[in-house]
């Protein structure tokens, strides 16, 4: 298992448990991550606060992972993601990959493609 697959499953486990803290771990200070439709996020405090907030919209969150693949610094996950939206009642279900780049064994940029399945 390369460092980048091993930082990913990480990321995963931590984000299935709604740990946040355990998540952050895993991205470095001035990380981006670019959730779908194209919203980008900067930094550490901006990262925690999307993270929160999905957490506490979705209380049963989980994604699993299907496909993973990791070497050089870059990372590839397909994904699927459910959940129930706390606010509205109904379930949500997608489908995406994540392309990840790593750096000093942490996230720097996170790209989402998910989509409605």
């Amino acid at each position: 298992m390369s460092a980048e697959t091993a930082l990913i499953e990480q990321y995963f486990d931590a984000f299935n448990r709604h740990d946040l803290d355990a998540v952050m771990a895993c991205f470095a200070d001035d990380a981006v991550v670019m959730a779908a439709p194209g919203r980008r996020i900067e930094g550490a405090q901006a990262i925690r606060e999307y993270y929160d907030s999905m957490f506490n919209l979705f209380n049963d969150a989980n994604c699993a992972i299907q496909a993973l693949s990791g070497a050089d610094g870059k990372g590839f996950v397909e994904s699927v993601f459910t959940g129930v939206r706390s606010d509205a009642g109904y379930p949500v279900r997608m489908v995406g990959v994540e392309v990840i780049e790593c750096q000093e064994e942490r996230i720097r940029e996170l790209r989402d493609y998910h989509l409605p399945a």
